[in-house]
């Protein structure tokens, strides 16, 4: 379970690092990790991009609809051009939409659009204000203090000054992070040089938030839950924000412009551990007003580097 966390965490880990680190041979580090992606426990690696950087505004689509159940393949009739992540849930809604917009027409058009295509009983269309994905639990299980910088997201950054070189890296990375940078610099045709400055740079100026493993949830026998926060004190959210990032069941967390202003993703291995991690978080802040609990049932699709970054860039 340490080298699958550590691989979840970051996996452009490599096996040298894990072999010293948690002092087994590195050989047996590499056997491990191919088990666990022959068992597809890791599905997949992809990297996190900084939207707000790259200029374009996030969102959460919550959707109530009967669809999901009359028509499996009603994923394959979405746009989904600027769809960062699609998954069905059981609670209030039972789908979730992540999208990313340049503008007010274009996330007007996609609400319209996709409302009228799943035939919308209810929704909540929820702007993202700050995001993070800072990876918790090694903090807390080595008492260090959290970093101060841990708002690593935010709808007040400034854009980027990047170009196609840029874009051509997010994308790579985000197929696949364990890429070496000499491999992409010879899919790309550039020096491993420019690359290695790039991937850098893309880095110090937060525009890779984070390198992220997929894993399968189910066959780590573990249950995620969203959870949305109406807060009594609305300017409490950033202090609460903080908090949340110290407890080692968060993946992550926004802060949200609506009335739900805070939402995060709690991984539980039962129902109890759930239930004890709400009453921790709520025992440390007294201006939780309201929880709402979705339960994750599938992942129906994703993609982190939505085509529409570089579509609407080369305009």
């Amino acid at each position: 379970m340490i080298i699958l966390q550590r691989y979840t965490d970051n996996p452009r880990v490599t096996a040298t690092e894990l072999s010293s680190e948690l002092k087994i041979s590195k050989n047996a580090v590499i056997e491990r990790i191919k088990m666990l992606k022959k068992k597809k426990t890791i599905l997949a690696s992809t990297c996190f991009p900084n939207y707000f950087r790259l200029g374009f505004s996030q969102y959460i689509l919550f959707i109530s609809s009967s669809k999901i159940f009359q028509d499996p393949d009603f994923v394959k009739k979405i746009e989904l051009d600027s769809v960062v992540e699609i998954l069905s849930l059981l609670g209030k809604y039972n789908i979730y939409i992540k999208f990313i917009s340049p503008n007010e027409r274009h996330k007007q058009e996609f609400l319209e659009k996709n409302i009228a295509l799943l035939e919308a009983e209810d929704y909540e269309l929820i702007p993202i204000t700050h995001y993070d994905l800072i990876p918790a639990k090694k903090y807390k299980k080595e008492k260090k203090e959290i970093p101060i910088k841990y708002l690593p997201s935010n709808s007040q950054q400034p854009k980027f000054e990047f170009d196609s070189l840029d874009l051509d890296i997010l994308e790579e990375l985000s197929k696949d992070s364990e890429q070496s940078l000499v491999f992409i610099s010879d899919k790309l045709n550039i020096s491993p040089q420019v690359i290695a400055y790039r991937f850098k740079r893309l880095i110090r100026e937060n525009v890779i938030l984070r390198f992220y493993g997929y894993t399968d949830i189910f066959n780590s026998f573990h249950q995620l839950y969203f959870l949305r926060f109406e807060l009594a004190k609305p300017t409490e959210s950033l202090k609460l924000f903080k908090q949340f990032i110290a407890d080692y069941c968060i993946q992550d967390i926004s802060l949200l412009n609506h009335k739900k202003n805070f939402f995060c993703t709690l991984e539980s291995a039962s129902r109890k551990d759930m239930l004890s991690s709400i009453q921790n978080l709520l025992s440390i802040n007294k201006y939780v007003k309201s929880i709402e609990i979705d339960i994750f049932m599938n992942q129906l699709y994703y993609n982190f580097f939505p085509k529409i970054i570089k579509r609407y860039s080369e305009k």
